[in-house]
């Protein structure tokens, strides 16, 4: 599946952002949005390692607080970047069905 002009953008901004983390072993990925309602979103590894998919705890995060957003993530297979909807990425998650999501300021 090809990538929106809006989608390569996001990527684009998540490579300039770990691009200036310097050498520090803590900080080692940059992810990026657009702004406004938060749509797609990607995450990118430093030292030219290229979209990532969000760890664990990241996409339990976005979940909880961003149900249908897209995230772009690579096959490892193909090493094509695609979009997968954060609920494919975490199937048998914990849900708060009585909760909604916080408002982020």
């Amino acid at each position: 599946m090809d990538l929106f002009d809006s989608e390569l953008r996001v990527i684009a901004a998540a490579e300039q952002l770990v691009s200036g983390l310097g050498s520090d072993d803590n900080h080692t990925v940059a992810a990026a949005a657009n702004a406004g309602p938060l749509v797609t979103i990607a995450a990118v590894g430093d030292w030219n390692r290229g979209v990532l998919a969000p760890c664990g705890r990241c996409r339990q995060a976005i979940l909880d607080l961003h149900t249908d957003v897209l995230v772009v993530v690579t096959d490892d297979t193909t090493g094509q970047t695609s979009i997968a909807p954060i609920p494919a990425l975490l199937p048998q998650t914990y849900r708060h069905p009585d909760s909604a999501p916080a408002q982020l300021l």
